[in-house]
């Protein structure tokens, strides 16, 4: 049986006193895979970067155009009540969906909260076990730099963040630098899903930009 799948990044260690960062969604915001999934549910555990308007939006993985991810800024920590116009008021739910439209009205405005990336380790799923099948072979992905990947595909309601192990590299300009092995009981290195923990090479600062690098 493959390792259970466990979405998106798990924040592992924070340092102290760190609290998640509060920041507004713009109106009709809309979160997509590039060519998989669109207007997906953003949840906790989905890479965000910061947009020029305050907000943030869904950080491509390495499916994007060219193969490239954009540098995130953080990972969801939480997400607040949206405005849904079918009940007329705002309702509380485990993600926040695209295209909500709440106009100019502040009262209606979305929100989340996100984990700053700086001396954060996550926990993340390997999106594969074709390039590590054995223990040996991932403890020798350690110090590697790997992007992540979205794997959420048409039709599908989430982004499905994994990491893109198949990349692997020694160059620090990919996003993340693999740091350990998760002690997950459960992990298999011969089955999918192996678990990994990984800190942030490349965080997006300002002048905040809605393209990747």
């Amino acid at each position: 049986m493959d390792n259970p799948i466990g979405y998106g990044f798990r924040l592992v260690r924070a340092p102290d006193g760190l609290s998640p960062i509060s920041v507004p969604i713009a109106t009709a915001a809309s979160f997509d895979v590039y060519g998989g999934a669109a207007n997906v549910i953003l949840r906790p555990g989905d890479p965000v970067y910061r947009l020029a308007d305050g907000g943030v939006g869904l950080a491509a993985g390495a499916e994007s155009s060219g193969g490239t991810a954009t540098t995130p800024t953080g990972i969801v920590a939480n997400v607040g009540p949206y405005w849904n116009a079918v009940t007329g008021r705002m309702e509380l739910a485990q993600g926040l969906p695209s295209d909500v439209a709440w106009g100019t009205n502040m009262q209606r405005q979305s929100k989340l909260s996100y984990w700053p990336l700086e001396g954060c380790v996550f926990e993340i799923d390997a999106d594969e076990n074709d390039t590590a099948a054995t223990l040996a072979a991932y403890q020798a992905l350690i110090g590697q730099n790997c992007d992540h990947i979205l794997c959420g595909t048409s039709g599908e309601s989430y982004a499905k963040p994994r990491l893109d192990i198949s990349g692997h590299a020694a160059t620090g300009t990919l996003v993340w630098n693999i740091v350990g092995i998760s002690n997950y009981f459960l992990n298999d290195p011969a089955e999918h899903y192996f678990k990994l923990l990984v800190k942030a090479n490349l965080i997006a600062a300002p002048p905040f930009t809605t393209t990747g690098v």
